[in-house]
């Protein structure tokens, strides 16, 4: 690779929601590491949270004007997102002119079409990293033009083009693959009891109304059976929850509007409850915990449903629906930690489905293809 002495210049885009902005920096973060002449340039969507999310894990980004993604229905709406589209791809011919990445890489969200779009308009090689079971739509629009798509579940040829389907699964942050924390070590940094459960929470970066909403209902019930409590509650819902556990006086329950010490919080864990973003099924088999997972029932395509049912097939988890967790969550909880052989069979067969190289492989495969580019022109 110091055949050129141009800098490799990466550009990625991802935005929207966490399930999309962090699988990309966990990727530029393995290729910072590992590559550290590399340029790697985001794209993201004014006044979304990549821009400020990318840029406290120290990378550029600059933001585009599109602003939300087109309504499935008439909508005068839609009108204002073409505008905002039109005026993203003038703007993202002026970046491509200025910045001349080798390789363009999406991650996913509204933003990645106007950017993956003019990419292919100046012949730049484009790759789609696709993370749920269920493709969106932006890259169903465009998986025929794009070189290569890393997916994260097996089985899409369904919806891509087979030929250029390259299965990785999907890219997990390196201190979560190799967690530096004992369970004994976490606990004790967090002022828990190693000899009690800890139950882990994770309602979402915004918050899960409906997780919330139940966990208000068992928390008493919880901390009498001496079960501690790790409470993701997401932004929403945190004020709420902290005054609920402080005016009850209840112990062991420790309440985070966002947890910035992820890899702590799962080796504390001896159980986990979550959403079915593809990103935190990533990351749970990794972890390798037993986990009960509550597909989102909002999002588009019921996509978490269809994610969470790849890893109920195989028995990796206990999954509940949304509209059963006021009645199922609690004896869910107890039975798990009743059942120590469901527990261990739950976290073998979840540890099996894990991809701890997708992060190293999609990085490489980045690297490859965008060298092949700088290559080409030099001929």
């Amino acid at each position: 690779m110091k055949s050129h002495h141009r800098k490799t210049k990466l550009l990625f885009s991802a935005g929207g929601t966490g399930g999309h902005i962090f699988p990309a920096l966990a990727v530029a973060k393995y290729i910072k590491n590992h590559f550290p002449e590399t340029e790697i340039l985001f794209v993201g969507s004014k006044e979304r949270k990549e821009m400020e999310i990318v840029p406290h894990h120290g990378f550029p980004i600059v933001g585009l004007s599109l602003r939300s993604g087109l309504k499935r229905n008439l909508s005068l709406h839609n009108f204002k997102v073409l505008r905002q589209t039109f005026q993203s791809l003038r703007e993202m011919k002026k970046i491509l002119k200025e910045y001349k990445p080798d390789i363009v890489v999406g991650f996913g969200g509204y933003i990645t079409g106007p950017v993956l779009k003019k990419a292919i308009c100046f012949n730049i090689p484009v790759v789609i990293q696709e993370q749920n079971a269920i493709p969106g739509l932006t890259n169903r629009l465009l998986a025929h033009k794009a070189n290569f798509i890393f997916t994260g579940f097996d089985g899409m040829d369904k919806y891509f083009d087979a030929s250029k389907i390259i299965h990785t699964g999907n890219p997990v942050r390196e201190d979560i693959i190799n967690n530096v924390y004992s369970r004994e070590e976490a606990i004790r940094q967090l002022g828990l009891n190693h000899e009690l459960p800890v139950l882990l929470v994770l309602g979402g970066t915004l918050g899960s109304r409906s997780i919330n909403h139940a966990m208000l209902q068992i928390l008493c019930e919880l901390n009498r059976k001496n079960i501690q409590v790790i409470w993701q509650t997401g932004k929403h819902y945190y004020v709420s929850a902290r005054n609920f556990v402080i005016s009850r006086e209840l112990k062991g329950c420790i309440v985070e509007e966002f947890i910035e010490d992820m890899p702590r919080a799962y080796a504390a864990a001896d159980i986990i409850i979550a959403r079915a973003g593809a990103l935190t099924l990533a990351e749970l088999q990794v972890v390798g915990k037993p986990s009960i997972v509550i597909p989102s029932p909002h999002v588009t395509n019921d996509h978490q449903t269809k994610n969470a049912r790849k890893l109920y097939q195989r028995n990796a988890i206990i999954l509940l629906h949304d509209s059963e967790i006021n009645n199922k969550l609690l004896p869910t909880i107890e039975e798990l930690l009743n059942n120590a052989e469901l527990r261990q069979r739950l976290a073998s067969e979840l540890k099996k489905m894990a991809n701890p190289d997708a992060t190293n492989k999609i990085a490489h495969l980045i690297m490859e293809i965008a060298e092949l580019k700088k290559i080409s022109k030099h001929e």
